[in-house]
């Protein structure tokens, strides 16, 4: 006996949404450059990639502002748009910060925690320095392959630095930052 599907969506889209999930922003550009489906649905995947945690979404963004499909290309500059405003605000803190001065970013950070990777590397001086660097899951894995690598890495292209500091070890100012911001111990 075949079970009830009582989620509502098809094998499809519940397929999409754990790729969306799981961060996988290959599969969302994929999906968007087929142009297949309603506007609603392209605009869906365009909107996913939009709110990406790190640049990876809104790189394919940019390199599909030309798409040859019209429905595409209104999809992507749509969602441009919305990104660009969504950075806007939380520049300028609107809409994300609560009385006590707490952020969303702050809070979505500390609860992800279990992302933070403690990295101790020479920077581009030589110096050596600290490095909590909050990385995205769809990314961990090349992010670990290229610490194994020789070459040098940009952090940021694998997530983002929440904190650093020079020296052998985590600093006071930087223990405290961790602490206060996102409730780390270190």
């Amino acid at each position: 006996m075949a079970k009830k599907n009582i989620s509502g969506y098809d094998l499809h889209a519940r397929c999409l949404l754990a790729l969306v999930g799981m961060g996988d922003v290959n599969a969302l550009r994929d999906q968007l450059n087929l142009g297949k489906g309603e506007q609603i649905d392209l605009d869906a995947y365009a909107y996913t990639l939009a709110g990406v945690e790190n640049l990876e979404g809104k790189k394919i963004l940019e390199n599909m502002k030309e798409h040859e499909n019209n429905q595409v290309r209104d999809a992507v500059n749509h969602a441009l748009l919305q990104l660009e405003q969504w950075e806007q605000e939380k520049n300028q803190g609107n809409s994300t910060t609560s009385s006590d001065g707490d952020t969303y970013l702050n809070r979505h950070i500390a609860s992800r925690g279990h992302l933070i990777h403690k990295l101790k590397a020479k920077d581009s001086t030589g110096r050596w320095a600290y490095y909590f660097v909050l990385i995205h899951p769809s990314a961990e894995q090349r992010f670990l392959q290229a610490l194994n690598s020789t070459e040098s890495i940009d952090l940021e292209d694998y997530g983002e630095v929440v904190a650093s500091c020079y020296g052998e070890s985590p600093d006071e100012k930087t223990r405290a930052f961790l602490k206060e911001r996102y409730g780390f111990d270190v």
